[in-house]
């Protein structure tokens, strides 16, 4: 029996593995889905839906995204990119909006970011199994507090 390719399919297209290690995440607003894709070994394709000649091979330690009509340029893959294989999430100036939106993935309920602190950079390596320890930790190193609606229902605000 021939092999099968090993197709991973989003709202935007559609990743084809070349024998490889990759990650796939959907990303963007409801309204402009984006499929990230980060290539640790091996090689991927992407074919975006609305652009059959749009197909763009991706190779190992690079990372970009598409939407249905494009693929965005490629750029080096970020270090630790696929830390949370091992459940670490590693940040190196990253905005705490993005932060908070990567461990809202690890939490139940709803962890809301106001605007007036999203832009923050974070510095640190943090454990992806205690969601609510990491919270503990950015309040205590970043002017902002914790303001606890519920139990489910956080938000992060400027101190």
């Amino acid at each position: 029996m021939p092999a099968r390719p090993f197709l991973v399919r989003s709202s935007n297209g559609v990743v084809r593995a070349l024998g490889t290690h990759f990650s796939v995440r959907l990303g963007g607003g409801v309204l402009a889905p984006r499929t990230q894709v980060a290539v640790s070994e091996g090689a991927v394709e992407i074919q975006p839906n609305e652009a059959p000649g749009a197909l763009r091979k991706v190779d190992a330690g690079r990372q970009g995204s598409f939407d249905d009509d494009a693929v965005s340029a490629l750029t080096p893959l970020a270090p630790h990119a696929a830390g949370w294989v091992q459940g670490v999430l590693s940040a190196e100036r990253m905005p705490l909006g993005e932060v908070l939106a990567q461990v809202a993935r690890y939490r139940y309920g709803v962890l809301r970011c106001d605007p007036a602190c999203a832009a923050m950079p974070v510095d640190g390596i943090f454990q992806l199994n205690d969601p609510d320890n990491i919270l503990l930790l950015l309040q205590r190193s970043l002017p902002i507090r914790l303001a606890r609606r519920t139990r489910y229902w956080i938000s992060v605000e400027a101190a």
